[in-house]
């Protein structure tokens, strides 16, 4: 098995995990669209996770939603800047499950970063705007 066909396995494992009724929907697709599909669906979990942690204050939530929104204005995905997010995380709190995910986005960015073009400039804006919007978000909640 290839370190890609591992790394995307891995996240094929976890979606099921972190996703009782999509993961039933999205085992259905198949090729470039099904990985892209899982991998986006994953990247949301990560971000929610990260806003619905209970140990992390609202600074803190914004701080890392802002940053993911920056990582994913550029292509491919910087995994050096990924490590150096996911390890500013310590004491994320939440479904072990949804925790273990965050811990291992760099396998996510991985598979991510080896998607086809196409799929990966269709996800990145959705991707932005749920990390932009999570940010404002707890920002009105700040107030």
């Amino acid at each position: 098995m290839s370190a890609e066909s591992n790394g995307f396995a891995w996240c094929e494992a976890m979606l099921p995990k972190v996703s009782r009724t999509f993961a039933i929907n999205i085992a259905e697709l198949r090729g470039d669209l099904h990985r892209s599909i899982v991998l986006a669906y994953l990247w949301c979990r990560i971000f929610d996770t990260v806003e619905d942690a209970e140990s992390f204050s609202v600074e803190a939530k914004i701080a890392t939603l802002r940053e993911f929104q920056s990582l994913f204005g550029q292509d491919p995905l910087d995994p050096e800047r990924l490590q150096k997010l996911i390890g500013k995380l310590d004491g994320l709190d939440g479904d072990p499950d949804e925790v273990e995910l965050v811990r291992n986005a760099g396998r996510v960015a991985g598979s991510y970063n080896r998607l086809p073009d196409a799929y990966r400039q269709a996800i990145r804006p959705s991707l932005v705007a749920m990390a932009h919007g999570m940010a404002e978000f707890q920002e009105l909640d700040r107030s």
